[in-house]
């Protein structure tokens, strides 16, 4: 029996964002997360290589908010696990869920504007 497949966005969080803030300030939000999550794995990799407990807190509070702002739940709940002692197993479900999240912004957002 397989588990079922979490969605990588929480739509009814999605819609109720978009709609609140209108189309061009949530674009803006969708492209901050786009440009700034991508940056902010690979600076936890570098913290985690430095034992940098603060950073990694700093990272993974950026890493929460944005999350959040989308409705990219499980995302925001790994971002709220991290510490220097649980990266090293929390960066792999970090690294998959974003990539889940950009290709659900792809498929159900992006998609649509093109």
């Amino acid at each position: 029996m397989s588990t079922p497949m979490i969605a990588a966005i929480d739509s009814h969080i999605f819609n109720h964002v978009r709609n609140h803030l209108g189309d061009e300030v949530f674009e803006s939000i969708v492209a901050q997360f786009n440009k700034e999550t991508s940056q902010l794995v690979q600076q936890l990799r570098l913290a985690f290589t430095q034992n940098d407990t603060s950073r990694i807190q700093l990272l993974g509070y950026k890493l929460k908010t944005l999350s959040q702002q989308l409705g990219a739940t499980r995302l925001s709940q790994l971002a709220c696990q991290l510490s220097n002692n649980t990266l090293q197993t929390i960066l792999p479900a970090i690294q998959a869920e974003y990539y889940h999240v950009v290709y659900w912004l792809n498929e159900h957002y992006l998609a649509q504007k093109a």
